[in-house]
């Protein structure tokens, strides 16, 4: 019989994660040559082989634990592209990152070996990722939090802020004499407007926010055929923002 299980993201981190200096071990540790140099400060802003960007905990790929895997872990494609990272108070350009949206993390490679390291979430302020920007937002101190701290993608910032976070629930399902993980994604809409945060399922979600503009709001939505569907939802709130925004002044 087929089992499957639901593993959540904070039994998978003790599971999975360890922490380690971001050093090289004895069996990595070499000279680092002139030309090595050149290349880290080219792909770090001028950041040092000591800098702080390399000292967070080791990354695990925790998906290689199982075979024939359905999806992955990151946010769009498994492959590291150049972003750039707000971090311990300092910027960071052209790093080589991926996003982990199940373990909500942010991965990069140590430029003179193959280890991979999460940034510490807590000194992430920002970063930006496959053109777009993702920041750091903290819960509310209030009983039921419309968000959670973590990382969200800005998609609007003008007189209102619009985000989208990213995150992909991981099954496990055992099968054959093998275990498979399975990731689905799972994408929830905010707004932040007059210092309150609105989670946004629907146009009317949006309009509500502009009570004086709301019947105009929805006939700006039907006339252009906005729709809140799966494939269209941050296209669409992007719009919706911009005219809500415009009609203000």
């Amino acid at each position: 019989m087929n089992k499957l299980y639901l593993i959540s993201p904070v039994v998978a981190g003790l599971l999975i994660c360890h922490t380690s200096v971001g050093q090289n071990s004895g069996g990595e540790s070499s000279l680092v040559s002139t030309s090595s140099t050149n290349f880290l400060q080219q792909h770090t802003g001028g950041a040092t082989i000591n800098s702080r960007l390399y000292n967070g905990p080791e990354y695990i790929f925790y998906n290689k634990y199982y075979r024939n895997n359905v999806g992955h872990q990151f946010f769009n494609i498994p492959e590291e592209k150049p972003g750039e990272v707000e971090y311990d108070g300092r910027y960071f350009t052209n790093i080589p990152l991926l996003y982990d949206t199940h373990l909500d993390q942010v991965v990069l490679t140590h430029p003179t070996s193959s280890l991979k390291f999460r940034l510490v979430n807590e000194k992430v302020q920002s970063f930006k990722l496959q053109g777009h920007t993702f920041v750091r937002l903290i819960a509310q101190p209030v009983t039921k939090p419309i968000i959670t701290t973590g990382f969200y993608d800005l998609l609007f910032d003008k007189g209102l802020q619009v985000y989208a976070k990213w995150e992909k629930e991981m099954k496990t399902k055992a099968e054959q004499n093998a275990v498979h993980a399975i990731f689905t994604e799972h994408t929830n809409y905010y707004a932040f407007k007059d210092n309150n945060y609105y989670h946004i399922n629907s146009i009317n979600d949006l309009a509500d926010l502009f009570p004086e503009n709301k019947s105009d709001i929805q006939k700006y939505a039907r006339s252009n055929k906005l729709k809140f569907n799966k494939a269209n939802r941050a296209t669409t709130l992007i719009k919706l923002a911009q005219y809500s925004t415009s009609t203000t002044h």
